[in-house]
């Protein structure tokens, strides 16, 4: 996984979610294109589209340092958990918000908004 991406030996941040507006991934690609530490720090995201449904949600073009995987099989999940810096977590709002638990499971840091979810799932 990390060689089909070109992740080898290469510091990224992890985002896990679907291109839905409540996930702040815009907000996220922004702030990454402002603030990246470093020139070879990635931004990977981890998550489906469906065109039909959030058409229009990625109106312009990512900037350079995003990777945008699609949806992922679990084991490949897991590696990118592994060897990441840090989870990040955007959202708006969460029913319960799983990604920070499975970034929890796989001992990776993670940071998230003060988005509405549910605290039994990141104590």
């Amino acid at each position: 996984m990390l060689t089909r991406y070109a992740l080898h030996g290469t510091r990224y941040l992890l985002a896990v979610a679907s291109d839905n507006p409540t996930k702040n991934l815009g907000a996220l690609v922004a702030a990454f294109a402002k603030l990246a530490p470093e020139p070879s720090t990635r931004l990977v995201i981890v998550g489906g589209c469906n065109e039909s449904v959030f058409a229009g949600t990625w109106a312009t073009a990512d900037p350079p340092g995003v990777v945008r995987t699609g949806a992922l099989g679990d084991a490949p999940l897991k590696a990118l958990y592994q060897h990441a810096v840090a989870l990040i977590f955007p959202s708006f709002y969460e029913g319960f918000g799983l990604p920070p638990l499975e970034a929890m499971a796989c001992g990776l840091r993670r940071g998230s908004s003060t988005c509405r979810l549910d605290p039994r799932g990141v104590r």
